[in-house]
């Protein structure tokens, strides 16, 4: 054992050296329980504070306003109101510099020290009171006697009608009339009066002899050439009353609101449906128009000269046939003078212009048609070149135009569309065509017209019989076809049937055609 031991038993410094200060001992804060907190619960939090400061806030009430000025007084001051009839003194509540002081009142009532009460009421302005017929004896007598209302009581409904101010679920709900027993006859002493019933009255009976009265009052007190506009349509809207009228509009209304959901709901349907079919009319009109537009030729100031006649630049000269033929001529001519291919055949006739087949005026040399088009232009360059040739004879002419009409015509047959081909694509030919649109609707109604009336009744008849409409739906040019076989099959009927010995056997093929028409 060494002296350090020795000095750390002894609790004595090494080497000499003074013994250091023990530390100080921090103090524990007891921090103070919430008030409001239960003792367990304070004590389940341990040393460690919650991180939330746990402070019951206490209520503060909100603070009076501060105002710079005081509180007006109020007291309770009398008034009348200038409305009644009775001058009935009640009171309200009045600031003091609006109601009068006492220093201001005169006479005994400034002596009592009672306040004078106020004769101009500020609500009395909105007393409105409803004008009624003012009448007396003799004009009741003169323009408003009725044999189903007596004076007492027309007197009670023009009171009630003052009263209620026009309203008439208040006057119809209050209408309580009593007719006054009859005077009793010195006759007929022991017999109990009965006093009479008074009849029962609906609103539209009350309006209509109110407006009644009303309008002959007008009618006697002002004339009707002397009435102002506004008297005059008020006399108007009172005389075309109708208790009818109003009655049945009323039931309407009542049938209109006491609607079941089915019922609604096909109504709405129906307005749907409504709505649909008016925009598909309006657009089906809209289309049609701009198709008739479309097809009308527009005729403009600069196609036509000082005098009206179309000019020779414009297309609408060029729309009858004489002016194409003339046109097709001055091109044969500008042809020939520069040196082209002709237009003309090997007989000077001229070419259809067409391209649907030949025209009966206008054939080949060889006798058979040529076609049309600009294809059928250069199908006869074997005539020019023909007669270029000047060493040729006859002969040789003749068949060198036979063989450019076989030529011709073997284009114009494979050019041919077949019958299902122009069925398909809806090709037509027409020898002539007029100018403006034209319907197939309107063919079809032209062919039920006949001659005479009587004939156009027996024709309506048979197709009425046969079951055919009177409107075709779908117009296509087969149908028009079939219709027009039909209506002459019946129209030969007729004329068979009315002529006297007619032919048997064709009076029965014209009722097998009218039998193939109809199925």
């Amino acid at each position: 054992m060494t002296s350090q031991d020795v000095r750390d038993m002894l609790d004595l410094p090494r080497d000499g050296l003074p013994k250091p200060a023990a530390p100080k001992k921090s103090k524990k804060v007891i921090e103070k329980k919430p008030e409001g907190m239960a003792r367990e619960l304070y004590a389940l939090l341990g040393e460690r504070a919650p991180p939330v400061s746990m402070i019951q806030e206490q209520k503060q009430y909100k603070q009076r306003p501060k105002r710079p000025y005081r509180a007006a007084k109020w007291d309770r001051t009398p008034f009348t109101n200038e409305a009644r009839a009775d001058n009935l003194v009640l009171r309200h509540w009045r600031r003091q510099e609006e109601a009068k002081p006492l220093g201001e009142i005169d006479g005994p009532e400034a002596q009592k020290g009672e306040v004078q009460p106020e004769t101009q009421y500020q609500f009395a302005q909105y007393n409105k009171q409803i004008t009624a017929p003012e009448y007396d004896q003799a004009q009741y007598d003169a323009h408003m006697t009725n044999p189903n209302w007596s004076k007492e009581e027309t007197d009670y409904l023009v009171d009630l009608y003052k009263e209620y101010s026009g309203r008439w679920a208040v006057i119809i709900d209050r209408y309580e009339f009593a007719p006054s027993p009859p005077m009793p006859n010195s006759s007929s002493e022991g017999d109990a009066v009965q006093p009479p019933s008074a009849p029962e009255r609906t609103m539209e009976d009350l309006k209509a002899r109110f407006y009644d009265i009303t309008a002959k009052l007008m009618a006697a007190q002002t004339p009707l050439e002397k009435m102002t506009t506004s008297e005059y349509s008020t006399y108007e809207t009172l005389i075309k009353f109708s208790p009818e009228r109003e009655t049945t509009r009323k039931s309407i209304a009542n049938a209109l609101l006491n609607r079941n959901p089915e019922e609604v709901k096909e109504e709405e349907w129906l307005l749907q449906e409504l709505q649909r079919i008016t925009a598909s009319q309006s657009r089906f009109e809209a289309e049609r128009r701009e198709i008739r537009d479309r097809l009308e030729y527009p005729h403009t100031s600069r196609d036509r000269s000082s005098s009206g006649v179309p000019l020779a630049s414009s297309s609408e000269f060029y729309r009858s046939s004489q002016a194409l033929q003339q046109l097709l001529q001055n091109l044969a001519a500008v042809d020939r003078t520069k040196k082209r291919r002709s237009l003309i055949g090997a007989d000077g006739i001229l070419a259809s212009p067409a391209g649907a087949g030949p025209s009966p005026a206008l054939t080949s040399a060889g006798g058979s048609g040529l076609g049309g088009g600009r294809d059928s232009l250069g199908s006869q360059g074997g005539v020019g070149s023909a007669q270029k040739k000047g060493g040729a004879g006859a002969g040789g002419a003749g068949s060198s135009g036979s063989a450019d009409g076989a030529t011709a015509a073997a284009a114009a047959a494979a050019r041919a569309l077949s019958p299902r081909t122009q069925q398909r694509y809806a090709v037509s030919t027409h020898e002539r065509l007029t100018s403006g649109v034209h319907f197939r609707t309107d063919r079809i109604l032209k062919l039920r017209q006949a001659k005479s009336q009587v004939q156009t009744q027996r024709i309506a008849d048979a197709l009425a019989t046969l079951g055919v409409p009177e409107v075709v739906v779908l117009p296509t040019q087969e149908v028009c076809a079939v219709f027009e076989r039909l209506v002459g099959a019946i129209s030969n009927l007729e004329e068979c049937g009315e002529g006297d010995g007619g032919d048997a056997g064709g009076e029965g093929d014209a009722e097998g055609e009218v039998e193939e028409g109809g199925g």
